[in-house]
Parts: structure tokens; C-alpha cells; sequence
């Protein structure tokens, strides 16, 4: 029979043994290092001048002390009984870093951080990047700049990206918009893409005389896919302002199609 637990090293009264209490303390302390495990850090080569009792530490490479020289890389090294005592890493144990404020796993090799390991999410009901999500606003980010980029082949994609936005219906509703904000004051929308003919919406922001409808097309077959009808333009300043936009805009397409 072996005289120590499986897993935990925890070691087994045997039969006849005298001084039992001895074994079973050692056991004890043994479990309350390793139960919940919280150490300070995992980067502190040097063994610590003055420990507190239950205090623990993940020894790094190349650790120096009277104790610690003699423990192993990924060890759990705590003091306990005004002594050291070390505990080797097992594949899945959890601890908790103070000095990092995260839980990492041991994965056979090293440290890693639990975050880390996380690959997929799924049914998530709220999501915040940055901020809170709410019911309202289930997936909410806070954020200056957001990156979306093609995987590429070599990784199993196709090298290409396509950003797909589904709505129920074909009907055209307030609730089918995309809005442009600032401050949360809606100073644009735009209809989500359906029919052929569709319109942009301006605020009065931009149009003295209240929310102004700009007609566009939208042509799958042309390289300058936006043609904007600038004759309905209700606004004579904001109208010289799109015609100025439109002419660069052909410009640019001009160009992309030469």
C-alpha cells in the first residue's frame, strides 16, 4: 500500500502507527496550502527575509535561499511551522497571484493564465467590452478603435472578410437603422440595406431646417456602388457640401476603375 494520497500527497495513516496526530497534521497543513491556493507572486526569485505564517510563493527559475535553491521550477513553496515546505505543480492545479490580480493554471509546462485558455464563448445573454451591458444594450463596448482582420488562408481561412447584418423582415422601420451618435445625440441614420432605393437621414445638427432625407442608390454591379440624387438635396449649403463630396467621391472611383 502507498503511504501517500494520489493527487495530493497527502500521507496515509498506516496500521499500528504510533503518533498519529503527527501524520495527521502534516496532512492538514499540507491541504491548507493547497486548498484554494493563493500566493503572492510568481516572479520573486529571492526566498523571503521574514515570512508570515501561511504565506506562498510559485518558485520562478533560478530561485536562491537556503530553501528555495533547493526546491523546483513551478514548485508551491509556503511557510508553515516556521519552516518551508514545497509542494510540486500538478497538471490543472489552480492558484490565485496577488501581485497580478488573476488565476492562473498549471499546464504541465508553466503558469498560464486562465484567461488565456478561454477559446470559446457561447449563449452569452450580456456583454461589455470596457463598460456594463444592460438588457438593452446586451453587447456594449467601450472602446477609440476596433479592428476587424481577414484570417488567412494558411491559418484555414479564405483571406477574405465579410461583415453580414440580418434583420427579420424586408420592412423598413425606425428599429432598422443604423445610427450615427455623438454625445448619444443621433446625428445620422441610415436605413439597413434592402430595397434598391434607399435614403440618408441627417439631423438638424447638420440641416437648419430639421432632419433632411438624401436619396441614394445602391449599384452592385459598378465599382462606384453610391450614386446620391443631389437635386432633392432640401438644404442649399448642405447640398454644396454633398456635391463637393460627391464630385471627390467619382473622382475616387474614377481612379479605382482607370
Amino acid at each position: 500500500m502507498p503511504d501517500q494520497t494520489p493527487n495530493l500527497a497527502l500521507p496515509w495513516l498506516m496500521p499500528a502507527q504510533a503518533q498519529k496526530h503527527v501524520t495527521v497534521n502534516e496532512a492538514l497543513g499540507r491541504l491548507d496550502a493547497l486548498v484554494q491556493t493563493s500566493v503572492e507572486s510568481r516572479s520573486v526569485s529571492a526566498e523571503p527575509a521574514s515570512p508570515t505564517e501561511g504565506q506562498a510563493w510559485l518558485i520562478p527559475a533560478a530561485a536562491s535561499g537556503a530553501s528555495w535553491a533547493g526546491f523546483d521550477e513551478h514548485d508551491l513553496a509556503y511557510f508553515q511551522d516556521g519552516a518551508w515546505h514545497a509542494v510540486s505543480a500538478r497538471t490543472g492545479q489552480l492558484a490565485y497571484i496577488r501581485d497580478e490580480n488573476a488565476l492562473f493554471v498549471f499546464d504541465g509546462n508553466s503558469w498560464v493564465g486562465l484567461s488565456s485558455l478561454v477559446t470559446a464563448l457561447g449563449n452569452l445573454e450580456l456583454l461589455g467590452v470596457g463598460t456594463t451591458a444592460d438588457a438593452s444594450n446586451p453587447f456594449t463596448a467601450r472602446l477609440n478603435n476596433a479592428l476587424w482582420t481577414a484570417r488567412p488562408a494558411g491559418e484555414g481561412g479564405t483571406g477574405d472578410i465579410r461583415l453580414v447584418m440580418n434583420k427579420e423582415t424586408g420592412a423598413d422601420t425606425q428599429e432598422n437603422r443604423h445610427l450615427v451618435r455623438e454625445a448619444l445625440t443621433v446625428l445620422g441614420a441610415c436605413p439597413q440595406i434592402g430595397p434598391m432605393e434607399r435614403q440618408v437621414h441627417v439631423s438638424d445638427l447638420y440641416e437648419p431646417d430639421g432632419w433632411g432625407r438624401y436619396p441614394f442608390k445602391w449599384r452592385s454591379t459598378s465599382k462606384s456602388n453610391l450614386k446620391v440624387d443631389r437635386t432633392m438635396a432640401a438644404s442649399k449649403n448642405l447640398r454644396k457640401r454633398g456635391e463637393a463630396n460627391y464630385n471627390s467621391f467619382k473622382r475616387k472611383a474614377a481612379e479605382n476603375r482607370g
